[in-house]
Formats: structure tokens, C-alpha cells, sequence
């Protein structure tokens, strides 16, 4: 029985951070034995977390040993997540392998699949019924100070912003889109001080073709097709609604990448 399996969920596992290290470790290591506790087909209550969002990542787990009991499991798995959740997904991996799974894991880069947004997830897949592994890079990656058409002649080179839109940084991909507007009802800033300070840089440096707009700000639109999303997507909502649906999407070509690796 083929029956796709592709879960999201909004954890907050900061275990890799140095503010809030301690902490952090705590959570995870209480992942890691409600993990244990729902191998063993035993309740879970996720009310232990202090982040009402870090329990939804076991949420797959518990689905998916559901569908083994029941005796309709899923013939293949798919599950992203910010690379801090890679240690769960880890954790998980040895459980599936026990209940009959083949399972990789690792992190990804969207600019090696053709995205033009460097953007690094945690991903997990698995099939029943033969060996996966993590789809090949198409693209070579981005590394500061290495121009595009620059290292393994045999990938394609990464996408910078300007290639993407046509203004922007020409000497990059644009950093992780943000989910949240801050810039005014349909148009955003690049999210966080680390992304918006290489924006700066790039501006500094002088490799920024502008557009109409003379900071960093990105409408929706542009937002879209930096994810990799096609033109006129069809998104629904108010502004702040698209942009998170926006925001935290997996980019279509990175998704295309990874689910042909589980599936074909």
C-alpha cells in the first residue's frame, strides 16, 4: 500500500545555540526519552515542554508507529525541520530501522538543488522496502570568496538573487526567507540581524543591482520565486498569512529533490 507521509512541525529545539545551551540540551534529551517511551507503545504527555511547540516533532513517530500496529504502515517517509532537529531525526532514524525502515538523514543546502536561497534544513527519509539515500547536489555550493562558475565543473552553478529576480545581490544567493512581515503590509525584510547584516555587506561591496526599492526589502512575489516557488502561485490569505505559508515552505525544487530520492 503506497501512502505518502510528509510531516511538518514547529519545533523550537535550540540544542546547538550557545544562549540557552543547557536548556536546550534538556529538551532534547527529554525528546529523546518520549521517543523512547512511544517505541514502547507507552503515552507521551507533551506538556513537559516549557515551548508548547518542540512535543509536535514526535508527532510523526507517533503516526508512524500507529500505521505499523494497525498493519497499513507507510511505504516511505519524508520529514524536514531546521538543522537543530537533525539529532531527533538521528534518534528516530534507529527507531524506524528496528520497526523494519531503510532511513538516511543529514542536512541539505537549498542553493545545491538550483534554489537561490542558501538556505540549510535537516532531513529524514526512509522507505520499507529498499535502501535511500539523500538526493546528490545538482548545484555547487556557495562558499564566500568562490565565484559561482568556480569548483566542480560537473554541478551547475549556484543561483544569486539578481539571477533569481533580476536585483539584489549578485554575488550570492539571498539568505533564509523570514515567515514574518516587517516591513509594511506586502513587503518584508530578510528576518534576522545575521541575514540582514550580509545584506548590508553585499551593499557596502557595491554588489547590489537595485530596483525601485533601495533597501532589503522583498515583496511577496519576489519572496515566492527566491523559494523557488513558479510566478502567480497561487497563495491564499492576508499578506502576513502568505508570507508565513512562504517562509515555511520547503523550497519546491529542494522538495522535488528530495522526494524523488525516497520515491522513484
Amino acid at each position: 500500500m503506497s501512502r505518502p507521509f510528509t510531516p511538518r512541525s514547529a519545533s523550537t529545539l535550540r540544542a546547538h545555540r550557545p544562549a540557552g545551551k543547557e536548556a536546550g540540551r534538556a529538551a532534547l534529551d527529554t525528546v529523546y526519552q518520549l521517543a523512547k517511551t512511544l517505541e514502547a507503545r507507552q503515552s507521551v504527555d507533551f506538556s513537559v515542554f516549557s515551548d508548547e511547540r518542540t512535543g509536535p516533532v514526535l508527532e510523526p513517530l507517533r503516526w508512524v508507529l500507529a500505521a505499523l500496529d494497525n498493519d497499513r504502515p507507510y511505504d516511505w517517509l519524508a520529514f524536514e525541520q531546521v538543522p537543530t532537529v537533525l539529532p531527533v531525526w538521528e534518534y528516530m532514524a534507529e527507531i524506524f530501522r528496528r520497526e523494519g525502515y531503510h532511513v538516511a538523514t543529514g542536512k541539505l543546502s537549498a542553493e545545491q538543488y538550483g534554489v537561490p536561497q542558501t538556505r540549510k534544513r535537516a532531513f529524514l527519509i526512509a522507505r520499507l522496502d529498499r535502501e535511500v539515500s539523500l538526493p546528490a547536489p545538482t548545484h555547487r555550493p556557495y562558499k564566500r570568496g568562490v565565484g559561482k562558475h568556480e569548483g566542480d565543473q560537473d554541478l551547475l552553478p549556484w543561483l544569486s538573487m539578481a539571477d533569481a529576480i533580476g536585483w539584489g545581490m549578485t554575488h550570492r544567493p539571498y539568505p533564509t526567507i523570514a515567515s514574518g512581515i516587517t516591513g509594511g503590509p506586502d513587503r518584508e525584510k530578510v528576518g534576522g540581524s545575521g541575514a540582514r547584516k550580509q545584506i548590508y555587506v553585499e551593499k557596502d561591496a557595491g554588489r547590489w543591482i537595485r530596483n525601485a526599492a533601495d533597501d532589503a526589502r522583498i515583496s511577496m512575489e519576489e519572496g515566492a520565486v527566491l523559494q523557488s516557488f513558479p510566478p502567480g502561485f497561487p497563495w491564499q490569505g492576508s499578506g502576513t498569512k502568505i508570507f508565513q505559508q512562504i517562509g515555511n515552505a520547503v523550497p519546491p525544487r529542494l522538495a522535488r529533490a528530495v522526494l524523488s530520492a525516497v520515491i522513484s
